[in-house]
């Protein structure tokens, strides 16, 4: 009889030896798993490293030709090439971040051609850039200030460094550069100096050559020459200059090239400040301890005048300086010590004159002295005529005019007391006619000026007052009575000569005016 224990029993034995089978095939499929997932992450992570390519970009810095101590500016900036696969996060992996790195080359030189060295440490004696540190940045603002004047060679590297949050081993490399190194190219930026020098007299001192006044004032006084000019560096910038001076393009008579007396004072004239849009100037090559004076001019009356210079092709460069100008003062009198008198003589001959015929200093002109120890130097007097005279014919006699404007004798005035005691002079003007004429008339009108010489060399006139004046009148003959009648006068009596003290008017002619007669 079958015991159906037993079969029960059997068949777990055999159920055990199948699980055991099937069980090893689990694990050994499982084991299999786990190292192809192992592989895979360690295929993931450790293929994934190596290098990216960086793209960098400077910008040509802005303005491109900058002064020394002036920024001048650009922006870098790098992009990461597309040569890698970032992995997709999961939850052993975290996010990517880019760390970006910048380095800053500077490379000088004095000529265009270089060579290129080191520029030195960054400061105040070479030259200053931020930010300081440059951030991690993608973008950055970059400001570039030189401190010496020439050619600049301003290159830039940047390393990015592609990181796991979660897996630091997970990353890429990437560098890149920018900029010209080493004379690779023509310099990314020039800078120059642009300074007002100044070459002037000082009396009782060494002669102000060459001075360096960009942004200073200098004390001069009026009628002293003026020489300006400009250090420049590098030396193949632009040679042309705009020049502003108060005084010229009609702001006034402040400043004059100079007051010019012709030969033998036959003339004088005053000529305009005009320096020019594009006066040129050739420089020797840097350095420039002093270069020649562009012009010259002068300051004519106490003021504060101003100059400034420009460089033609630059944009936004201009140095300027400030004169304080003084100058002497005084006040002029004058005074008639006569008036106009008419006085017969022999041969029925007439003189029509101010004060008595052959008589000095009918009016007389003085002022205080100007000297001293502010202002060394003398003063003269000059005086210029504006007449009208004439002779008036008897019978078959032409009429006779004389009339003009011109220096009266020479510069200065003829009866100038010799310095120092330079501080009067006077005028006895007269006028005759005899029977061949029925009248005779005179209206002048002198001026006397008072003009101050700086003792200063290469110094020029510049006028103190004037006293504007006249005299004059008519005289006609009776053949009937063979007399003289005086009809007209100026002036009628002595007295002071209303002034208004003080001029910059400069006194100028064309000629030299002698004392008019009829002809025989």
């Amino acid at each position: 009889m079958e015991n159906p224990q037993m079969n029960r029993t059997e068949e777990p034995g055999i159920g055990n030896a199948q699980r055991d089978r099937s069980m090893a095939m689990e694990i050994g499929v499982a084991v299999a798993i786990l190292v192809l997932l192992v592989f895979f992450a360690v295929t993931r992570h450790n293929g994934a490293s190596g290098t990216v390519s960086l793209t960098v970009t400077m910008p040509p810095f802005s303005p491109a030709i900058v002064k020394v101590g002036t920024p001048a500016t650009t922006t870098l900036g790098a992009l990461l090439g597309s040569d890698y696969n970032p992995p997709v996060p999961s939850t052993d992996e975290g996010a990517l971040s880019d760390n970006y790195m910048w380095y800053i080359t500077v490379l000088y030189s004095p000529a265009a051609k270089g060579p290129f060295t080191g520029a030195g440490a960054p400061g105040l004696t070479n030259y200053v850039y931020t930010p300081k540190s440059l951030p991690s940045a993608a973008s950055i603002p970059l400001t570039f200030t030189p401190y010496r004047a020439g050619y600049w060679e301003v290159s830039v590297s940047c390393e990015v460094a592609v990181s796991d949050s979660r897996n630091p081993s997970l990353g890429w490399i990437g560098t890149g550069s920018a900029g010209p190194t080493g004379s690779a190219g023509p310099p990314n930026l020039t800078s120059y100096t642009l300074d007002i020098t100044y070459t002037g007299p000082v009396v009782g001192a060494a002669p102000d050559n060459g001075t360096v006044v960009t942004n200073k004032t200098t004390d001069v006084h009026a009628g002293w020459p003026i020489q300006l000019g400009v250090n420049l560096a590098p030396a193949d910038l632009s040679k042309k200059f705009t020049w502003s001076i108060d005084g010229a393009g009609g702001n006034g008579a402040k400043a004059i090239n100079g007051y010019i007396l012709g030969s033998g004072n036959s003339t004088a004239t005053v000529a305009a400040l005009d320096p020019g849009s594009d006066t040129n100037a050739t420089f020797p090559d840097p350095p420039i301890p002093s270069a020649p004076a562009l012009f010259s001019y002068y300051y004519t009356q106490s003021c504060s005048g101003n100059a400034t210079v420009t460089p033609q092709g630059v944009t936004g460069a201009s140095a300027k300086t400030k004169f304080d100008v003084t100058a002497p003062t005084t006040v002029m009198t004058a005074t008639y010590k006569s008036a106009t008198v008419m006085t017969n003589r022999p041969l029925g001959v007439v003189v029509l004159s101010l004060g008595p015929p052959s008589s000095y200093d009918q009016i007389l002109f003085e002022h205080p002295p100007v000297h001293g120890a502010e202002f060394l130097g003398h003063t003269a007097f000059v005086q210029v005529y504006t007449e009208h005279d004439e002779w008036i014919g008897a019978g078959s006699v032409k009429n006779y005019y004389a009339e003009g404007t011109g220096l009266d004798g020479t510069m200065p005035y003829g009866n100038e007391t010799p310095p120092p005691a330079d501080t009067h002079t006077g005028d006895a003007p007269a006028r005759s006619a005899d029977p061949l004429y029925s009248a005779m008339s005179v209206y002048d009108s002198p001026t006397m000026w008072t003009m101050f010489l700086p003792a200063a060399k290469g110094s020029i006139y510049i006028p103190l007052d004037s006293a504007p004046w006249s005299w004059g009148g008519t005289v006609t003959y009776n053949p009937a009575t063979q007399a003289w009648t005086l009809t007209d006068q100026t002036p009628t009596s002595t007295g002071a000569v209303p002034l208004t003290g003080g001029t910059t008017v400069y006194p100028t002619w064309n000629q030299i005016l002698q004392t008019p007669n009829p002809p025989p």
